[in-house]
């Protein structure tokens, strides 16, 4: 399961004030403690680093969101990339190896189809757009009707839905480890 950093909390909580706080209270008691503070992760190292904290206090990583208590969690542990630091990534990426077709990808990744950017289908009519080339400031589109090529053009990475920029990602990233010689 992907977490998304900006919902990680680090909950500290004093441990010499009779609060009856341990390592293994459940987290809606740790939450719901009137001694408990929460602090993004910046600010906890800061906090910590200028002795604004407590010297002995218990430290709980909760995604904020869930609830859920992840000090515990065993590793990997995968951050969620903003949808603007992806295609940072596929742009980086692609701004070093340079651009590359889906044909091309096809002979070096075993690309068995283009990505989809949409297909739709009435009566006997299927109207179907692939990107065919992904390039470090935007993606080459080809919009087929049927199997007749219908529209070529190009897309910034900004307008793409997030779906399709993660599919990107994965493919430009296996094109990176290819052109690095990382099997």
């Amino acid at each position: 399961m992907k977490r998304d950093l900006n919902n990680l909390r680090v909950v500290v909580v004093p441990t010499e004030t009779g609060n009856k706080i341990n390592q293994e209270s459940p987290i809606k008691k740790i939450l719901a403690c009137k001694e408990t503070q929460l602090y993004t992760l910046p600010e906890y190292f800061n906090a910590q680093n200028n002795e604004e904290i407590d010297l002995l206090h218990w430290s709980f990583l909760v995604d904020i969101e869930t609830k859920e208590n992840l000090t515990r969690m065993s590793m990997p542990f995968v951050i969620k990339d903003t949808k603007e630091e992806k295609i940072q990534n596929i742009k980086d990426i692609l701004s070093v190896w340079g651009g590359v077709t889906s044909i091309e990808l096809s002979d070096i990744l075993n690309l068995n189809c283009s990505p989809s950017i949409s297909v739709t289908e009435t009566n006997k009519k299927t109207i179907s757009t692939l990107i065919n080339g992904f390039y470090p400031d935007c993606v080459k589109t080809i919009t087929y009707q049927n199997e007749m090529e219908v529209n070529e053009e190009s897309v910034d990475y900004e307008y793409l839905s997030e779906e399709i920029i993660d599919k990107i990602l994965e493919i430009i990233e296996a094109y990176e480890s290819y052109c690095l010689g990382v099997k």
